[in-house]
């Protein structure tokens, strides 16, 4: 695990919600897609490649939580 996520954040026009963890940071773009950017430590920023769209996300002090459909 990195200690960082993706260099390249989600442009805004791009998302649809945002959630903000202590040092991390995730989005759903308007096609359900999860992006994660920030301190990785403890692998709170890696989305599973089979989440699928998500209608919902959190993100707390070390993770994060998304409601998919």
């Amino acid at each position: 695990m990195g200690l960082c996520g993706p260099a390249e954040k989600p442009r805004e026009s791009q998302q649809r919600f945002i959630s903000v963890g202590t040092k991390h940071s995730c989005i759903i773009d308007v096609e359900g897609e999860v992006q994660c950017w920030g301190n990785n430590t403890d692998g709170q920023t890696n989305v599973p490649t089979n989440l699928g769209q998500a209608l919902a996300i959190a993100a707390g002090e070390s993770h994060a939580c998304a409601i998919t459909t």
